[in-house]
């Protein structure tokens, strides 16, 4: 037996503005992979915690 769950979710609207991240819970990572065999994993130590929406 067979089940598939297919799920949706809505975004709700964002009002224009400057926002600031919490530094303590805001990371900037990637996942790069090399030749589908392995992955490589980094992250960036300073980023600018703002964001203009």
């Amino acid at each position: 037996m067979t089940a598939e769950t297919m799920t949706t979710t809505t975004a709700l609207p964002l009002a224009a503005g400057h926002r600031t991240l919490d530094p303590f819970h805001s990371a900037v990572g990637f996942t790069i992979r090399h030749l589908g065999i392995s992955k490589m994993r980094g992250q960036f130590g300073h980023v600018r915690r703002h964001a203009d929406t």
